[in-house]
């Protein structure tokens, strides 16, 4: 088959991928689980059964909280891939990022925190059962300021090693403070 001009057979070789994307993973399942944001930090691992719409019988499936996508061969020869995606529930404050670094938005008002101690400590929660401490002394007099936790986050996917937990992603706290003369 002979295209002109380069866009022609660009178009044309993505159209024959697609094609065959199409074809590869038409008979997949996708099942989306949502575990919850502790359950990322505590490494816990989803038990999953599946009924094999073939035989009718129960499979179990072991899938990490952790990794984003976990993808089985079914057992049915006619279908294709048991793909698990899992979006973790996340507090309205808090989000997981592409590198999978927890960031979490709080806000002080500046006189709150001015009538402390400044070695005390304020607690960001990010999750029941799991938060990290802020040194007042270590907090600037700015609006707006990130203090990043060093592998104190959830663990990032390893493809060859999908139970391994060793790589720690980071907790990142972005602090808000107020400084208006409201409260006083």
């Amino acid at each position: 088959i002979t295209k002109s001009g380069n866009g022609d057979k660009f178009q044309y070789i993505e159209k024959i991928l697609a094609d065959i994307i199409q074809e590869k993973t038409c008979k997949d399942r996708h099942i989306t689980l949502e575990p919850r944001l502790e359950d990322l930090f505590a490494h816990n691992i989803i038990r999953h059964i599946d009924i094999d719409p073939e035989t009718n019988q129960e499979q179990l499936y072991v899938i990490p909280s952790w990794m984003e996508e976990s993808v089985f061969d079914c057992p049915s020869a006619t279908e294709g891939e048991l793909v698990f995606t899992c979006i973790p529930k996340c507090p309205i404050d808090v989000h997981i990022d592409k590198h999978r670094n927890i960031h979490v938005l709080v806000s002080y008002h500046v006189f709150d925190l001015g009538r402390r101690d400044e070695n005390d400590m304020v607690d960001v929660e990010i999750c029941p059962g799991y938060s990290v401490s802020l040194k007042i002394a270590n907090l600037y007099l700015r609006k707006v300021q990130t203090i990043v936790f060093t592998r104190r986050g959830i663990p990032r996917g390893n493809m060859k090693d999908v139970f391994d937990t060793s790589n720690i992603s980071d907790v990142i706290v972005h602090v808000s403070l107020d400084m208006s003369g409201d409260k006083g």
